[in-house]
């Protein structure tokens, strides 16, 4: 079945009536986004685990299956079907940095990848150390 572009849209002709009708052609790369809030976790020191809520949205342009995937242990997040955007709030206890990616179904292509940092943050206790002079005997 041969196709056309007119303006901008795929038309499709019907072999046996010659007449065009339009056609649901996926683009030739899909792109999209994936957005992590917060993108930061801070903890007090290094051998603590993060915890807090993050939420992860997504949007491409076009309308397909997805995934998000995790890069702990490559587990699944989430996934939607026929959709051009989605989100999901997760619970996250880590200590590493994760990646979360989205995937489309179809092809298994990356579309988008976002990462969560965790930053440790250690309070030492400030060392004032007070002035003598030299004449100072203590």
């Amino acid at each position: 079945m041969p196709f056309y572009t007119v303006g901008g849209s795929a038309l499709a002709e019907n072999t046996v009536t010659g007449n065009t009708a339009p056609v649901n052609m996926p683009p030739t790369t899909i792109s999209g986004r994936l957005i992590a809030r917060p993108k930061l976790c801070m903890t007090e020191r290094t051998d603590r685990t993060c915890t807090m809520d993050v939420e992860l949205v997504w949007e491409t342009n076009w309308v397909s299956d997805f995934c998000i995937y995790s890069s702990v242990d490559e587990a699944i997040i989430g996934c939607w079907q026929a959709m051009k955007q989605g989100e999901k709030t997760i619970a996250v206890l880590s200590t590493e940095d994760i990646k979360y990616r989205l995937v489309a179904n179809n092809s298994r292509q990356t579309i988008a990848a976002t990462t969560v940092s965790i930053l440790s943050v250690s309070h030492k206790p400030s060392q004032t150390r007070r002035r003598r002079h030299a004449w100072s005997l203590f």
